[in-house]
């Protein structure tokens, strides 16, 4: 059957343009006339398809159709880019991408109930009902409906103490109480603070147990429904879990707890049923949580990176014309704020942090601006993150203050030193995020390079994760090679260490006259003053 080129929006492109990976369904045997025969469904929408597939119902007759083609191959290759590497979480899944004429093919389009154009619909391999119409393209919603390309978060096995040397994660939790205080603060804070490390299951878990656990024992605190102001706060803590959270079986549990979410929380029997139904992957925290008094609030910390990290990768990941925000910066920091003030049971840290988040800490009310949630810009999406960082950072170092006092430690000011040693990532483990030489509580940092960095540790590996992890492992080779001295080495101009830059001046090592050393640091350390006088590139460093 000869069909006109225009009635195809993904075959015969001009100037020989190409629209791999998405497959034209074409059929030469079809005859949309022929109304005497019942027609067969193409493979890629019958049971036995052994693949998922996402299928785009079009009429190349319909601007909007004709506008959203480009976007429809642009999110199939990013999403192939997504799935390629062999070495990340992603690399099984198995999607294609298909797009069906409803010119070309009216018999399979009304088949399918297709009344409006465009219609995206999502097969699981082995299934002939979609699941969903997704509203908008985005990767990590298509994975979250297929339930593949989930994060791993069981680790209780013979080896969950070894494993990739680099994928041990600084567990990151302020100790309320050492559980022996064999040493003096002074000798502690020689060394990092973090001693424990965690696989990046290990992080997944804790979350998700701290996080059950809340909904277990925070929500219903008397009998009866739950008040209308704390209802209100846990709905929009629910809906921001919904809109940021990576693949990972969580999700399975938020979206039950949500659906129906007024009826479930009038009985907590009913939410009590939702729970069991989702119980935790283990029974326990990760070794690195337990180091703490408080394995719980360990995982909790641990969920809230994890949210933060989500909103950006949700929001850059979007694929529309618009490129408009997910989820906005302000509304996600203000439901946080509201979901500790109602559902974090400790009185104490609970007022800490909302007093310090009304009072606009750490810049957050000059930092979480949003353009009418239509931002754009990765920089204002990282403010999220990097600000909950340096929160937890400044918890990190109060708690130290109140843990001496316990001890017996006279009231008097900590010395960079042991300030630093709380601070979160410790040098050793990314070199490149700090700005060097670190200067206490107010040192100074890489936005770019931290936030990769959390990244890293708060989101389930890809390939842009994998090259991160390169760069942090050949900083931290170079940063174990040097001498003290050269570990506190000063700035570039624009603030970032520079690999090539460390490998130029930090080894092999010459031996050179005192003087010529002195003279060149001395250059190094006028320049770098001149620098900062003069603001060069000042906006790509952060003060913790």
């Amino acid at each position: 059957m000869d069909l006109a080129k225009n009635s195809y929006l993904f075959r015969d492109l001009p100037n020989g343009a190409s629209a791999e990976p998405i497959m034209e369904h074409h059929d030469e045997t079809y005859d949309n006339n022929d109304k005497t025969k019942d027609i067969e469904m193409p493979e890629f929408l019958q049971k036995r398809a052994l693949y998922h597939r996402v299928v785009l119902f079009y009429s190349p007759k319909c601007p909007h159709c004709i506008h959203f083609a480009p976007t429809y191959i642009e999110f199939a290759r990013y999403f192939g880019n997504l799935t390629r590497n062999q070495d990340t979480i992603y690399a099984d899944v198995k999607v294609k991408f298909i797009a069906v004429s409803c010119i070309s093919y009216k018999r399979i389009c009304r088949l399918q109930k297709v009344n409006s154009y465009p219609v995206l619909k999502v097969f699981p391999a082995k299934e002939a009902e979609h699941i969903f119409h997704p509203h908008e393209l985005h990767p990590l919603t298509v994975l979250k409906a297929l339930g593949d390309g989930f994060v791993k978060d069981t680790w209780w096995d013979k080896k969950s103490h070894f494993g990739d040397t680099f994928q041990t994660i600084q567990a990151q939790h302020q100790k309320s109480t050492p559980k022996k205080a064999t040493n003096t603060p002074k000798e502690e804070a020689t060394t990092t603070y973090f001693s424990m490390t965690r696989s990046q299951p290990q992080v997944f878990a804790d979350a998700y147990l701290s996080f059950y656990n809340a909904m277990k024992d925070s929500v219903f605190l008397k009998d009866g429904a739950l008040p209308k102001i704390r209802k209100q706060a846990l709905h929009q803590f629910l809906q921001l879990l919904k809109r940021t959270l990576p693949p990972w079986r969580l999700g399975w549990l938020v979206n039950d707890l949500y659906e129906d979410f007024h009826e479930n929380t009038d009985m907590e029997s009913t939410w009590e049923m939702i729970l069991e139904q989702f119980p935790p992957p283990q029974p326990t925290w990760s070794p690195a949580c337990q180091e703490h008094e408080s394995p719980y609030t360990c995982g909790l910390w641990t969920l809230l990176h994890i949210i933060t990290v989500g909103v950006v990768e949700y929001n850059r990941q979007v694929i529309h014309p618009n490129k408009f925000a997910v989820q906005s910066v302000s509304m996600a920091s203000l439901m946080l704020r509201e979901y500790i003030h109602h559902f974090f049971l400790c009185e104490e840290c609970s007022t800490h942090f909302v007093q310090a988040f009304d009072a606009c800490a750490y810049r957050r009310c000059q930092r979480m601006i949003d353009h009418n949630h239509t931002s754009v810009s990765l920089e204002e999406w990282q403010e999220l993150p990097l600000w909950l960082l340096e929160f937890h950072n400044g918890v990190n170092i109060r708690l130290q203050t109140e843990r001496w006092q316990r001890q017996g430690r006279q009231p008097e000011p900590a010395t960079l030193e042991e300030e630093e040693a709380v601070l979160w990532p410790p040098v050793q483990e990314c070199p490149s995020c700090w700005m060097h030489p670190m200067n206490g509580a107010a040192s100074q940092y890489n936005a770019t390079m931290m936030y990769q960095y959390l990244r890293l540790i708060y989101w389930p590996e890809d390939g842009e994760a994998m090259q991160t992890k390169q760069e942090i492992q050949a900083a931290k080779l170079l940063f174990a090679q040097q001498p003290p001295r050269l570990q506190q080495r000063q700035l570039k101009p624009d603030g970032a260490s520079s690999l090539v830059d460390t490998v130029a001046a930090d080894g092999p090592y010459v031996v050179v006259s005192a003087a010529v050393c002195g003279v060149w640091l001395f250059v190094l350390w006028k320049k770098f003053l001149m620098d900062r006088m003069l603001g060069i590139h000042r906006t790509k460093m952060r003060t913790v």
